[in-house]
Order: C-alpha cells, then sequence, then structure tokens
C-alpha cells in the first residue's frame, strides 16, 4: 500500500480505507487482512 500510496487506516480519520487489492480494510481488521493476502501470495 504504501508503494502505491494508499493510506492505512489509521492514517485516515474514519479509520477505514481500501487496499490496492479493492478490499475496504479498518483498523480492527488490517492485521488479519494482511496475513491472508501474504498467504495468498505464498509470502
Amino acid at each position: 500500500m504504501h508503494d502505491a500510496r494508499l493510506p492505512l487506516p489509521t492514517q485516515r480519520p474514519e479509520g477505514i480505507a481500501h487496499c490496492f487489492c479493492g478490499q475496504t480494510i479498518t483498523s480492527v481488521t488490517l492485521g488479519q487482512h494482511v496475513l491472508a493476502a501474504r498467504r495468498a501470495i505464498g509470502a
């Protein structure tokens, strides 16, 4: 997200952001989303 210049949920006042994959993420779901995305790409 940093390379795409997309803000993280913690950087937005409403606490909601959109991942470059298109999914809506919040401060609460950010950790789970990152783990799931890493599993999907095999990292």
